[in-house]
């Protein structure tokens, strides 16, 4: 599974609601699996406000829902992780931004929800101590998840109305329409280990490259030769046709398809290094917006989700102990 595969997924998981099927909450063998009991404590992952903390197992189990049996190296892992945790901390902001709003589930909803559960779990004869344990949860990781799921669903269900789904669609309708893109790359590959003054380093390097070709004091085709480290260099840099959804990383593609011909983006940070792109062609796609309607709506819910977060980020407080001080962020 390729990290950039890995970090869509994980991100389509994190916002969607969670979804309990009509059948088996295990499927046909999981029911005779043993239970396995969820310690009440966690070692803490972050911290908002003081007040609210996310636990390493909330991370952990979101990462090995999408790893599964998946040899993922400890890069990607890592990777994921941090994936996971950013947007186990997106959720806590909507949510108190909703509970400013009074738009987040009561009390009563959610305890409405949880004996539905928990009548379900009665009829096929699963204890509540293993419906925990097979999920990976405590008891407050659970309700905390499924508080989220219900301030989320009456959230979206306000706002992905269909005109207002027509408006997200219409600036971006070549993202989803089958629009291919032709681009050359210029990369400056950063180590694993590398530090954010190297990521840094690079950017401002491709800052300036950008600004010279621009003031055709270089063409992309020089600066390719001199300045990239990708294998494509050796044939100008080219990357070919694309789609919006193909291999590339997901800021990447989405930076390529956000140009213009004869554009060129900004730096792009990648797991893999730093990107400058140009976009050499435009051939546009023919689905029809009714054949693209699901995709729209998933990346509507991921802009909302990722808007909110940016919007109410700066007014809270995050303390993060799961990865080194550099990591932390915060008001």
């Amino acid at each position: 599974m390729q990290l950039s595969s890995c970090l869509s997924i994980i991100v389509v998981i994190c916002i969607t609601p969670l979804v309990l099927g009509s059948g088996n909450l295990y499927g046909d063998d999981e029911s005779d699996r043993s239970s396995e009991r969820i310690e009440v404590e966690s070692p803490v992952a972050a911290t908002i406000d003081g007040d609210i903390s996310i636990t390493r197992r909330e991370v952990e189990q979101l990462v090995n829902a999408i790893a599964q049996d998946e040899n993922l190296s400890p890069v990607i892992q890592e990777q994921m992780r941090r994936t996971a945790l950013n947007q186990l901390i997106g959720r806590q902001i909507i949510l108190k931004y909703l509970e400013e709003k009074q738009s987040a589930a009561t009390e009563t909803d959610l305890k409405a929800y949880l004996s539905q559960l928990q009548t379900r779990l009665d009829r096929q004869g699963i204890d509540w101590t293993v419906f925990l344990g097979r999920i990976g949860l405590s008891q407050a990781e659970f309700e905390m998840s499924v508080r989220w799921k219900l301030s989320w669903d009456n959230y979206l269900r306000a706002r992905l109305t269909r005109e207002n789904l027509d408006k997200f669609y219409e600036p971006r309708r070549q993202h989803f329409d089958g629009t291919e893109i032709s681009i050359r790359q210029i990369l400056i590959k950063l180590a694993p280990n590398s530090s954010q003054s190297d990521t840094e380093k690079a950017t401002g390097l491709l800052r300036q490259v950008k600004q010279n070709i621009e003031l055709q004091q270089l063409t992309f085709k020089d600066a390719v030769k001199e300045y990239s480290q990708a294998e494509s260099a050796r044939f100008g840099g080219g990357q070919g046709r694309i789609q919006r959804h193909d291999s590339l990383p997901e800021s990447l593609s989405k930076a390529a398809f956000d140009l213009k011909v004869s554009e060129i983006s900004a730096p792009v940070v990648t797991n893999i290094g730093v990107h400058l792109v140009i976009c050499d062609q435009i051939f546009p796609g023919q689905k029809t917006r009714e054949e693209t309607a699901q995709e729209v709506r998933r990346a509507a819910i991921r802009y909302l989700f990722d808007w909110v977060v940016t919007q109410r980020k700066g007014e809270h407080t995050i303390k993060v102990m799961m990865f080194p001080p550099s990591d932390e962020t915060g008001s």
